[in-house]
């Protein structure tokens, strides 16, 4: 199998996913209080629409962007706004937040498949709005206006980005393994949304499993309509960094300052495509995430589904505590 690259610079670090690579996700329990940053995107953060001591209901809107660009933000439970205030931040330091008392009581809430197949794009742009999605890959940038690409920018292309070239992280490697089918039919409501036929999953070499898994579900995806494959790529970082992405896949260059459509491409993340799925097809919010906790300073690693809003103390005290030769957290990968 010919292995893809961008063809300029690169590191080899060691991938240090052997920890999690075979771990299945597993949901955490929800905490008793969860604090939700109100800027969970790139853009204006949100406005509050609750109120102190008001009770919520899961995948309620607890905050919207009036103006400029933004989405809405759900309350991940059911439960009481305790605070509106401010919640320390990895990047910000301290940030606007909204804190909720859980209740452990309340009935999780079930979503009913809807159609997609015979609803126009603008419905579906739609639905991927108000269910708050933005790109689960790192950069929190509004899903719904990256699939509203400027006319003059004419798109042909849709890349699926499962590369994951951080080390220790595996959070998409076990979705893709885990829910391939999911990731495909959202890959196909991208397609649908941006009237284009074409989607190349790009999927680094050290995740044989994961190529298997998802090129079966690409292949029975795969229509008149939709064509779908999935392209093996070189492990080396920034493998899937989107500009890097883009040039190994098609080819293509992205000039500098420029966004990718402007050579024809609209780029996900794989884990995106399946909180896209959600949206359109059962109308659910995006409010829990899967992440990686992994390394040698935490009792015992994971890859987890949480909620969004749940506290890093929460997830250690889950995972068994820290030991003691712990020397530091890194956030968000390194």
């Amino acid at each position: 199998m010919s292995l893809l690259t961008f063809p300029k610079g690169g590191v080899h670090p060691p991938d240090a996913k052997a920890q999690t690579s075979e771990l299945r996700i597993e949901v955490m329990p929800v905490p008793d209080e969860l604090e939700i940053i109100l800027g969970q995107h790139i853009g204006a953060p949100c406005t509050p629409t609750v109120a102190k001591r008001g009770e919520v209901q899961e995948g309620e809107i607890i905050g919207e962007v009036t103006k400029g660009l933004g989405v809405p933000l759900h309350a991940p439970v059911a439960g009481k706004i305790k605070d509106l205030g401010m919640s320390a931040h990895p990047m910000r330091v301290s940030a606007p937040s909204i804190t909720i008392t859980v209740n452990h009581e309340a009935e999780p809430r079930h979503y009913q498949a809807q159609d997609w197949q015979t609803v126009d794009a603008k419905e579906l742009l739609a639905r991927v709005h108000a269910a708050g999605i933005i790109g689960i890959g790192g950069a929190g940038f509004p899903t719904h206006v990256k699939l509203s690409p400027p006319p003059d920018n004419p798109i042909d292309t849709l890349l699926l980005n499962g590369a994951e070239c951080e080390p220790y992280i595996t959070a998409d490697h076990r979705q893709m393994l885990e829910h391939a089918a999911d990731i495909i039919e959202g890959a196909k409501i991208i397609l649908r949304i941006l009237g284009i036929k074409n989607c190349h999953i790009g999927i680094e070499s050290n995740k044989p499993d994961a190529i298997l898994a998802m090129t079966e579900a690409a292949r029975a995806g795969s229509t008149a309509d939709y064509s779908l494959t999935v392209k093996a790529l070189q492990v080396k970082y920034p493998q899937g960094s989107e500009k890097q992405l883009i040039q190994a896949i098609t080819g293509r260059k992205v000039p500098a300052m420029a966004l990718p459509s402007a050579v024809g491409v609209v780029v996900h993340n794989v884990s995106t495509a399946s909180a896209i799925r959600d949206a359109v097809v059962f109308g659910k919010p995006l409010y829990e995430k899967v992440v990686t906790i992994a390394g040698q300073g935490i009792a015992r690693p994971a890859n987890l589904m949480v909620k969004v809003g749940t506290k890093i103390g929460d997830i250690v005290k889950y995972l068994g505590g820290l030991k003691p030769d712990l020397a530091k957290i890194v956030m968000g990968g390194p």
